[in-house]
């Protein structure tokens, strides 16, 4: 099985000294840290670490962490099935670009086990890579020897400015992955938002959790958060939030790598936040309940500094391996956390997610229909949002522009879904207004322990 090892303080064309007890580098261009790939026998993979580094040392990104599962996994299904990756029989069904494809992603997207997005992603950049790699001629093609077939699709523009350009071409392979789309609207997968019931049902329940779990849903109900954002804001981020221009009720926070905020591809963006959310979020951040978990954290970090210290000597000769438990703690350390478990660790998007499974389960007991996921919060917020947007004579191209900025979509198509969702759901529009009353009178409610 492959395997990735993430290094730290990578840096391109220095000198290595380790005349003294930690290793340096000295000159060249820091990248910071890096993936880097082994196959199954131990033995480093040249063309994807030398393309991991093309990729945030040329194309500047700064997570490569899907491109790096998407190599892993590539790589595991190669030795598994020992094929070569730079060589591809004339029949199609016996490349091994092609059987990854079928016997690997379809497989598992088949059966419930992968997303089709995640799917169509991984063998996205299998297919980037592979351009890449025939550019730097590391393996030959030739019409005999390819991996896949280029092809032209034509598609249909669905953003404000369709009319001007109607269709417009792109560049794809036969390898991509169709995502099944909903047979109504012809979008990915039909939206979750919670119905005005549920959002009842969940303000309810809220009240009786814990103070984190319950500032962290509001965070993902009322400004659009994904988990890991939630969990993970930073008080450097909560002392730079300023009012904004045209409001008195909503301030504008920046999200992102520069405050300490994971976000989606380390993505920076501006979201909106109400004055009585940020007020909550900031009484908390004082409150005697969180010092004394912040007490804990930084005793911790101590000990992590010392334990470091210790083991410098061996740390050269061992390969160096990351944890997200890791990762927290060396976040912590330069961004401090806004919220923090018992035991005295930055809270993880994983235990939200086991947090909110364990309130559904409690809901549905009450004899209550919640099927809803801590991402459903995410989606209902951009949909009542931009109806609220649309009500209020905001022209539609604006409301979708500003929509488009909060979420961090990349994409107009992904923020056009919530347009359409609205335009099915009729029935919601008249009650649709109720979100931020529900949730403003629940977090009224709650209070700060």
């Amino acid at each position: 099985m492959a395997k990735l090892i993430y290094s730290t303080n990578v840096s391109v064309g220095s000198k290595v000294d380790i005349s003294d007890v930690a290793i340096r580098f000295l000159g060249g261009v820091p990248l910071g840290r890096l993936p880097t790939l082994y196959d199954a026998k131990g033995q480093f993979v040249i063309p994807v670490n030398q393309w991991f580094i093309h990729l945030s040392s040329v194309k500047k990104l700064e997570d490569l962490s899907s491109y790096a599962k998407a190599l892993k996994r590539y790589w595991t299904f190669l030795d598994t099935h020992d094929l070569r990756w730079d060589y591809f029989p004339q029949l199609k069904s016996f490349k091994p670009t092609y059987r990854f494809r079928n016997e690997e992603l379809l497989k598992h997207a088949n059966d419930g086990l992968l997303a089709y997005s995640t799917a169509n992603n991984y063998m996205s950049h299998v297919i980037q890579f592979y351009k890449w790699a025939a550019y730097e001629d590391y393996f030959s093609i030739s019409a005999e020897n390819k991996p896949f077939e280029v092809e032209f699709v034509s598609i249909k523009s669905r953003g404000p400015l369709a009319h001007l350009r109607p269709r417009f071409t792109v560049e794809t392979s036969d390898l991509r992955i169709r995502v099944p789309r909903d047979s109504i609207s012809s979008n990915v997968r039909s939206l979750s938002p919670l119905t005005i019931e549920s959002i009842s049902n969940l303000a309810a329940s809220l009240r009786y959790s814990p103070v984190e779990f319950r500032l962290i849903s509001f965070l993902g109900i009322l400004c659009g958060l994904r988990a890991e954002e939630a969990a993970g804001i930073t008080l450097n981020a909560l002392v730079r939030a300023v009012p904004r221009d045209d409001s008195q009720l909503y301030f504008n926070l920046t999200i992102g790598p520069q405050v300490g905020v994971p976000t989606k591809f380390n993505k920076t963006r501006t979201i909106e936040i109400s004055r009585t959310l940020l007020d909550q979020l900031k009484k908390y951040a004082i409150s005697e309940r969180r010092y004394n978990r912040l007490n804990k954290l930084q005793s911790q970090l101590r000990l992590t500094d010392d334990s470091n210290i210790q083991a410098s000597d061996l740390a050269k000769k061992s390969k160096i391996h990351n944890t997200a438990h890791d990762n927290k703690q060396k976040s912590a350390q330069v961004y401090e956390p806004l919220f923090i478990s018992q035991l005295g660790n930055p809270i993880t998007s994983k235990g939200i997610s086991t947090r909110f499974g364990e309130l559904r389960r409690k809901i549905e007991t009450s004899g209550s229909n919640f099927q809803h996921k801590f991402h459903d919060l995410r989606s209902t917020y951009a949909t009542y949002r931009l109806h609220s947007l649309l009500t209020s004579g905001l022209d539609p191209a604006t409301s979708l522009d500003l929509i488009m900025q909060w979420m961090g979509h990349n994409h107009e198509s992904t923020t056009w879904k919530y347009l359409q969702y609205l335009k099915r759901k009729e029935a919601l529009k008249d009650k649709i207004s109720m979100l931020d009353n529900i949730m403003h009178e629940a977090l009224m409610e709650a209070g700060i322990d």
